[in-house]
C-alpha cells in the first residue's frame, strides 16, 4: 500500500509519501512547500502562488499512490472535552457534540461540521470524560479542490496531535507502557497531550506571545498535569516546525528534575527509507516537524467514534 500524506501546517505544507511492506514503513518521498496554505481562505486571490506551488509539489510525487490521508493543525478545528464515556448512546453523544457546536460557532449547525469523539482515560478525580474533535466541512470542500489534480478519495482527515501520538507509539515501542507528555510547538500556539500506555489522558492547546514565554507555559501544563491528572510522567518529547535547539535546552533545565527523559521527537525512527542523500539530510534535521505527517499513514491506536 503506498500512501501520500499531506500535513497542511500554518507554516507551510509538508508531504510524505509512504510504502507499508511486510517490515514496516518504507519512506519513499519528503518535501514541502514554502508557504502555507489557510485551509479557511484558500480560494482567495492573495493565495494563488501557494496553490500554484503546492500543485507544482504534487507532480513530483511518485506514481502508484493508493490513498490519501491529511493532517490539520488544531487551529483549524474545535477541540473539546466534555463528561461522558465510551458507552454513551450515540443520540446523546450528537446531542453534546450539537450543544459544543451552538456554544462555539452559533452562527453554523451541527451538519456543517464533521466530528470524531475519543474517549479520554480519567484524571485523578476519576471522572470520564470524551473529547471531540469537530472540523467544519467547508475545509473538506477546500481539500477537494486543492487536491483535485490527484483524483484520490481522502481516505481520513485527522488533527495533529493524535497523528503524533501514532508516530511515537510506532517508532518508540520500547515506550509502550510509558507515560508520555508531548509539547508541539507552533507559531502562536502549544499543542500539549499525554498518552498513558498508548491511551490518551489529556489535551490543551495554549496560545503564546513570545518565545521567551515557551517554557514558562510548559512547566505550568507539566505541574497541572502531575498535579489533576497521573503523578508520574515518564517522558516528554517536543515536536513542531517552531522548535529550536534553543527552547529544547531551556526546557531540558525546566523541567529535567521531573521527568526520567526530555527529548526531540524524531518521526523517522523505525522507518527503512528509499531517499537521496540530500532527502537523508532534510529528514534529519526535520525529523521533529514530520510526527503528524508520518502518524497519518498508520492505522489510528486511539479509539473513535465516529459522528458525521
Amino acid at each position: 500500500m503506498r500512501i501520500l500524506s499531506l500535513f497542511f501546517s500554518a507554516d507551510r505544507n509538508y508531504i510524505a509519501v509512504v510504502d507499508e511492506t511486510p517490515k514496516g514503513l518504507r519512506l519513499i518521498h519528503v518535501n514541502s512547500t514554502e508557504h502555507g496554505i489557510d485551509l479557511f481562505t484558500a480560494k482567495d486571490d492573495i493565495l494563488e502562488s501557494a496553490i500554484n506551488e503546492y500543485h507544482k509539489l504534487l507532480k513530483l510525487i511518485p506514481e502508484k499512490i493508493e490513498q490519501l490521508v491529511i493532517t490539520l493543525p488544531a487551529e483549524h478545528v474545535l477541540v473539546s472535552k466534555f463528561p461522558g464515556n465510551e458507552n454513551i448512546s450515540m443520540n446523546d453523544l450528537k446531542k453534546l457534540v450539537e450543544l459544543e457546536i451552538k456554544q462555539n460557532f452559533p452562527q453554523f449547525n451541527y451538519h456543517d461540521f464533521t466530528s470524531t469523539v475519543i474517549p479520554l482515560l480519567p484524571g485523578m478525580d476519576k471522572k470520564l470524560m470524551l473529547m471531540g474533535i469537530i472540523i467544519p466541512k467547508d475545509i473538506y470542500a477546500t481539500c477537494k479542490i486543492l487536491l483535485e489534480p490527484l483524483d484520490l478519495p481522502i481516505k481520513n482527515v485527522e488533527i495533529s496531535q493524535l497523528n503524533t501520538h501514532s508516530a511515537f507509539i510506532y517508532n518508540y515501542p520500547e515506550h509502550s507502557d510509558k507515560a508520555v507528555a508531548f509539547f508541539g510547538i507552533k507559531k502562536r500556539f502549544i499543542d500539549i497531550s499525554v498518552i498513558k500506555e498508548k491511551k490518551p489522558l489529556y489535551y490543551n492547546l495554549v496560545s503564546y506571545k513570545d518565545n521567551e514565554s515557551i517554557c514558562d507555559i510548559c512547566h505550568s501544563e507539566f505541574t497541572r498535569i502531575v498535579s489533576e491528572y497521573i503523578d508520574k510522567i515518564d517522558l516528554v518529547y517536543f515536536f513542531g516546525y517552531s522548535l529550536t535547539k534553543e527552547i529544547l535546552d531551556k526546557a531540558k533545565e525546566v523541567l529535567s528534575s521531573s521527568v526520567d527523559y526530555i527529548g526531540r521527537l524524531n518521526a523517522f525512527r523505525m522507518m527503512t527509507a528509499s531517499l537521496s542523500d540530500r532527502e537523508k539530510d532534510y529528514c534529519s534535521r526535520a525529523a521533529h516537524i514530520y510526527p503528524p505527517c508520518i502518524g497519518a499513514c498508520i492505522p489510528p491506536f486511539h479509539n473513535r467514534i465516529k459522528l458525521i
